[in-house]
């Protein structure tokens, strides 16, 4: 039919079916149907969401859970096994040079002598080296005087054995040491001990929730939550020996003997349960 049709009639023909298209586009003339309009598929309920303010409403009606939180703290006293010290080699010079080297050939006897009391080289570490000077010296007659440096050179050592601590320091001092930093007793590894003091601290919380529970007519539910809380008061102490400082070119220190005591190992442990 359109063979029999001029070309201008075709042309627009083809034109208006464009236009109609484009119009029937702007004017939402397809067959697209809303979600909301759609059949539902059988045997399948629509799904219904509700709005904001029902969750609100169900929300207030249903009533808040009931806790209640306890601490339990629990220690472990026990003997410690390793001491700690800082043991220091201080001299004086005009030079800062000639200062360092008595410093050197100082420390370098000490360490040697608390070697030879079988402490490992190890448990020898460098904790401290300073040098500075005392400027703005001054004579009784008020004439200026040359500065003198100081030199100074520690270690902290770990000896394994207690038996040995005072021989240690005297050794030391014997051979030159003039500054001993403490003395400190503690656990090599304490990880152990730090465990049984948590299961005591969790033991005495329950033990008193059951208590409080039973003066109010409750019943305790399950643990919601466990912390542990740190830096008041809990935690693991050292017992300490204040520094002493020895005169220098004295001989042996001829000290008491050091006495390691008994530590604890505290931990403090805060439960929450629910109510029932």
């Amino acid at each position: 039919m359109l063979r029999l049709m001029p070309r201008s009639a075709v042309l627009l023909f083809l034109a208006s079916l464009l236009f109609t298209g484009s119009l029937a586009i702007e004017q939402g003339w397809g067959v697209s149907v809303d979600a909301q309009q759609r059949p539902a598929t059988p045997g399948v309920a629509p799904l219904s969401l509700p709005a904001p303010e029902e969750l609100v409403a169900q929300d207030a009606d249903m009533p808040a859970a009931r806790t209640f939180t306890v601490v339990g703290e629990g220690t472990v006293r026990i003997m410690p096994d390793i001491a700690r010290t800082t043991i220091g080699v201080e001299a004086f010079g005009p030079a800062v040079g000639v200062a360092a080297a008595e410093t050197a050939s100082v420390m370098r006897l000490v360490l040697a002598a608390i070697m030879d009391q079988g402490v490992a080289e190890r448990d020898i570490q460098t904790a401290w080296f300073s040098v500075w000077s005392e400027g703005n010296r001054v004579s009784d007659d008020g004439a200026p005087r040359s500065p003198i440096y100081r030199v100074s050179n520690t270690v902290m050592v770990t000896i394994r054995d207690l038996d040995r601590v005072s021989a240690v320091l005297d050794a030391a001092i014997s051979a030159g040491a003039n500054e001993v930093f403490g003395v400190n007793f503690a656990v090599g590894d304490p990880m152990a001990l730090e465990a049984q003091a948590t299961e005591q601290a969790i033991a005495r919380a329950n033990e008193k929730a059951q208590n409080l529970a039973a003066l109010h007519g409750l019943e305790v539910g399950p643990v919601v939550s466990v912390s542990e809380i740190i830096g008041t008061g809990g935690g693991y102490y050292d017992s300490i020996v204040q520094r002493f400082e020895a005169p220098q070119g004295t001989g042996g220190a001829g000290m008491m003997p050091a006495v390691p005591g008994e530590l604890s190992i505290t931990k403090r442990i805060e439960v929450t349960y629910l109510v029932r």
